[in-house]
């Protein structure tokens, strides 16, 4: 008997996926719903924290825009927002916050009660901005190097100014203009004068800690708060010199609702992209795994 050998045949075989692909396919597509819920919902807080955000930012472009007059200079606008802030609410740490206690107050949370150099300074940077003045804050150390006290740095018509919102306290040009940080880092003896000055006034100017609270050591960030700090400020020192302790701090990190909507967001997306991933992932999948297949025999059945 001999066999019909004859050219490969095609056939069509049906495949039908596994119990086993049925189970893969499944916690597939119950991880992809999951991690879309948590997207959705994640990105549904968000944008409520952007919504009461903006409410905030009403507020206090409300207060501001009433202090000063259109027409204002911008320093005049800074000192009279400063005086304000100086006079508004008391001096104590404010404990109050946004959902997460780290991120200390809001602007309007220490609009309403008042707060120490750190917190009164976040609301002068927020206040500032809303009559179109960018400004930052700038903190102060000891000797050792330890973050004590907190002002704020804005732009002006002529360069820049210091503003210190605890002690009410500019520093005018006997000359015109204004010192800034950079200066009063150079020449101790401009806050010695500006508070000698200030003695004979009423106000708390007179109770300023000069050894703790100098401006030897003024920056906006804390370069030496740790080994990466420290690496980075080696790095970003090459390309700005002496400008790395005047770099601006981003307005979010501020702000503790934008912080808050931006760590709500940022896994949100995340989710989202994961999502459609895994859709791609499944459809691979369920091919590999059931369906209609084309098979090549070698040969014809006898």
């Amino acid at each position: 008997m001999t066999s019909n050998l004859t050219t490969p045949v095609t056939r069509t075989v049906n495949c039908p996926a596994s119990r086993c692909g049925h189970r893969v396919t499944a916690a597939g597509q119950l991880g992809r719903s999951t991690m879309l819920a948590s997207g959705i919902l994640l990105m549904t807080l968000s944008l409520l924290v952007l919504l009461s955000w903006q409410a905030d930012e009403t507020q206090l472009s409300k207060v501001a825009t009433s202090l000063v007059a259109a027409d204002d200079v911008p320093s005049h606008r800074a000192t009279t927002i400063l005086h304000f802030v100086y006079g508004n609410g008391g001096f104590a740490k404010n404990h109050t916050y946004f959902l997460v206690s780290q991120f200390g107050p809001t602007p309007v949370q220490v609009l309403k009660h008042g707060g120490d150099c750190d917190d009164k300074s976040r609301l002068l940077v927020a206040l500032l901005r809303k009559v179109g003045i960018h400004s930052t804050p700038v903190m102060l150390f000891d000797d050792f190097r330890h973050p004590t006290h907190v002002v704020v740095e804005a732009e002006i018509e002529s360069g820049r100014m210091e503003l210190d919102p605890v002690y009410d306290l500019y520093f005018p040009r006997s000359d015109g203009g204004f010192y800034a940080s950079a200066e009063l880092r150079k020449d101790p003896q401009i806050l010695r004068d500006r508070l000698e000055r200030a003695s004979s006034q009423v106000g708390k100017a007179r109770y300023y800690h000069v050894e703790t609270s100098s401006y030897a050591y003024a920056s906006t960030f804390n370069w030496e708060r740790n080994w990466f700090t420290r690496a980075a400020k080696a790095v970003v020192q090459k390309f700005y010199g002496d400008g790395v302790y005047q770099l601006s701090r981003p307005d979010f990190i501020e702000d503790p609702k934008l912080m808050v909507a931006g760590l709500m967001a940022a896994p949100a997306l995340t989710a989202f992209a994961l999502s459609v991933f895994c859709t791609g992932s499944l459809r691979h999948k369920t091919r590999e795994l059931g369906g209609v297949r084309t098979v090549r025999t070698p040969f014809a059945e006898y």
